[in-house]
């Protein structure tokens, strides 16, 4: 496996799977953190979510963007693919299957 396929390729598959299932393992832990939190401070558990929020937007387009500046607009291409795939299997597996598959083998093959 290549570091595009290792480092972008399984964020991207991953990131596709949780939204598509509907499960964001990072937000039950952040949610359960809050929780206690706000049993001993409300407004600081408001401040935390406001931070949990803008820091995941952040490390999304940070994610997108150091594809794009390490791999152009194929890594992004072939990136999208891959999330869009995992995110299609759960409504139409056959082709979220081919998605990822062609993704995965695109990652492989055109991008160095």
């Amino acid at each position: 496996m290549n570091r595009f396929t290792k480092k972008y390729l399984i964020g991207a598959l991953l990131s596709g799977l949780f939204i598509g299932i509907g499960v964001n393992p990072e937000q039950v832990i952040i949610n359960a953190f809050i929780e206690v939190v706000e049993s001993l401070s409300p407004v600081f558990a408001i401040v935390m979510r406001v931070f949990f929020s803008i820091l995941g937007i952040i490390l999304s387009i940070k994610f997108w963007i150091a594809i794009k500046e390490d791999y152009g607009k194929l890594g992004i291409i072939i990136a999208s693919g891959v999330f869009l795939g995992a995110f299609l299997l759960v409504l139409d597996i056959t082709f979220g299957v081919w998605l990822l598959i062609i993704g995965i083998i695109l990652g492989q093959i055109v991008v160095k």
